[in-house]
């Protein structure tokens, strides 16, 4: 199973079951439910650690277009979401967020996760 497949079905394992959780970036369209998507950015083995890793980043994505709505939304789901992350696997893992509009339309946060793959 490849590193973003792993990743896939733990966030669906871990997050509210009414979330929608997409296994490869794609047109989102309209959303009507909070949504992540999951991308595999690199796969490389750092010296300092000397152990394959999987570099992902996890878009969490506002159901609302409007700033302000988006903005209230995405402060609750961004707690949701490393709430779930935190209680299921080492939170050493979340490497950093930014916030991004996608598409011009799209509010979301997107979330850096580095996985370890294999001792090198």
């Amino acid at each position: 199973m490849s590193p973003r497949a792993q990743l896939v079905e733990l966030l669906r394992s871990i997050l509210p079951a009414d979330w929608k959780v997409l296994d490869f970036d794609r047109d989102l369209g309209s959303i009507r439910k909070p949504t992540v998507t999951v991308q595999t950015t690199n796969i490389g083995s750092p010296l300092t650690f000397r152990a394959w890793q999987a570099t992902n980043v996890v878009d969490l994505i506002a159901t609302q277009m409007d700033y302000d709505a988006a903005e209230t939304f995405l402060e609750d789901a961004l707690t949701t979401f490393m709430s779930a992350l935190t209680e299921s696997i080492a939170p050493s893992l979340f490497a950093g967020a930014e916030r991004i509009v996608r598409a011009d339309k799209h509010h979301a946060w997107r979330i850096t996760l580095t996985l370890p793959l294999k001792e090198a």
